[in-house]
């Protein structure tokens, strides 16, 4: 209980105060325990403290095998300093990341919190020092992505920006320079061909991207206007990048791109790498063997929308989920 003047000295006005100011007292008082002066040898678990570069699991281990060991400590007071000290003894990073958790948390929720920002830190290293060194070797490696390995430019050729990139078709319009006319599928009965894509992109978080290929609308087979069906690769779905499936209409006039996310972000994928291919395929609906109305919408450069109306998604929060709780605590309650 608090102690003092005036109301601080009366105990049933103390228990009308809120129960964070209690929480708050409690913690200060054990922090002031802890930093009164001992003349004695302290006490082995009060010394365990986690080291700049050590994980946070191994540092728990160590307090608790320290606090198991005391014979002088209770067990309700062994959870109540494991506890306190899985976070006062914390390295600075840790304690920025254990903060975010509300006060009070079990030691199992410390460690889960912990545990995935040091794998989120370590992934995020391993992706800059990858990127790191396909800029300097001037190779863009695809390895992890697709299997296959681009020779790249030099550091000041590379595109970074859409408008600077120099592989897209030059006129997509011409039946010859049609992308399934000069590339052909891996191996001679594939059923589908590879697209590259034309720029380095680095997907950040789970949102989906939209990454532009060496694909331009329309695509030709020799003389004629065909369409296809793009999809991901066995081997990017695998490494945890989703490439979504999407239909590419003959009468399409701009650059494909593909949509994908990641699974564990950050994933850097390097220009030149193959993630998705196409599936060509011919118009077979009936409306298509005869001449095109004047009143017959055509897709041209609309991608990624809809011909008709666009299509809100709303939830009516008239129909939300309603719980009714009653909160009682000393003198106050409501509902």
């Amino acid at each position: 209980m608090l102690t003092g003047q005036g109301p601080y000295a009366t105990t049933y006005v103390q228990l009308t105060y809120p129960m964070e100011m209690h929480q708050l007292s409690q913690s200060l008082a054990h922090r002031a325990l802890l930093l009164v002066p001992d003349k004695k040898k302290p006490a082995p678990y009060s010394t365990i403290k986690q080291g700049a570069t050590e994980p946070y699991g191994q540092f728990i281990d160590r307090l608790s095998a320290a606090l198991t060991d005391a014979p002088d400590v209770s067990p309700e007071v062994q959870e109540h300093l494991f506890r306190s000290l899985a976070f006062e003894n914390a390295n600075s990073r840790t304690r920025t990341v254990l903060a975010t958790l509300p006060q009070g948390s079990p030691v199992e929720e410390m460690l889960v919190r912990a545990t995935q920002a040091e794998q989120n830190n370590q992934t995020a290293a391993f992706t800059v020092a990858m990127h790191d060194a396909m800029q300097q070797q001037g190779h863009l490696i695809a390895a992890a992505l697709s299997g296959l390995s681009q020779v790249g430019k030099l550091q000041t050729q590379r595109v970074k920006a859409l408008h600077e990139d120099t592989n897209r078709c030059l006129d997509p319009e011409d039946p010859k320079k049609g992308f399934l006319v000069k590339n052909k599928p891996a191996t001679w009965r594939s059923l589908s061909v590879d697209l590259a894509t034309t720029m380095e992109v680095t997907l950040q978080d789970k949102e989906i991207t939209l990454i532009p290929t060496n694909v331009c609308g329309p695509m030709y087979s020799t003389n004629s206007l065909i369409g296809g069906w793009f999809l991901g690769k066995s081997s990017t779905n695998k490494q945890g990048v989703i490439v979504l499936p999407g239909v590419i209409d003959a009468d399409f006039t701009r650059q494909v791109q593909i949509m994908a996310y990641a699974l564990q972000p950050p994933v850097t994928i390097p220009k030149g790498s193959k993630i998705a291919q196409i599936v060509a395929f011919e118009n077979l609906l009936a409306h298509c063997q005869c001449p095109r109305e004047p009143t017959e919408l055509q897709r041209e450069d609309k991608g990624f929308g809809s011909t008709g109306h666009d299509v809100f998604f709303t939830l009516d929060l008239k129909n939300r989920p309603i719980k009714k709780v009653y909160y009682n605590m000393a003198l106050t309650a409501f509902t």
